[in-house]
């Protein structure tokens, strides 16, 4: 969460940063950052089901290496892309987030999850697979 506040902080004033953060924890992402990340965790299985139904054959494959979706996508939902997507992209994304919530933030990652399925398909390691090599074009 503290990535998302630095990037609010960059555009928006100190109170402004403030209420837009209140937003986005208590209004459009509960229980994202509780001790026990259930809304999260609720979150990534409906990711799950969502890139079974689209992408059947790499979420088979991230399967076969040993791996659960959420090992790739926590991160991205917890600092809510600000650690993967450029900052000139960022705010585009935080626009969808504050307009749409949760629903954005499993678009978002749907299509992260297209634009990386080769990736993803060629993996043969957890090293390979780790969250850091998945990214946006820059």
């Amino acid at each position: 969460m503290n990535f998302a506040c630095g990037a609010l902080l960059l555009v928006l004033e100190e109170e402004e940063a403030y209420w837009g953060l209140v937003a986005l924890v208590e209004y459009l992402f509960p229980h994202y950052y509780e001790a026990m990340v259930m809304g999260s965790m609720v979150d990534q299985t409906i990711l799950g089901d969502m890139m079974q139904k689209r992408q059947r054959e790499a979420y088979d494959h991230i399967e076969e290496l040993g791996l659960e979706l959420p090992v790739l996508t926590m991160h991205w939902f917890n600092s809510l892309f600000v650690e993967v997507i450029p900052f000139e992209s960022l705010h585009r994304v935080f626009d969808l987030l504050l307009a749409d919530g949760r629903e954005a933030l499993l678009r978002v990652s749907l299509a992260f999850l297209l634009m990386n399925e080769e990736l993803i398909l060629t993996a043969d390691s957890f090293e390979v697979s780790c969250p850091s090599s998945l990214s946006s074009p820059h």
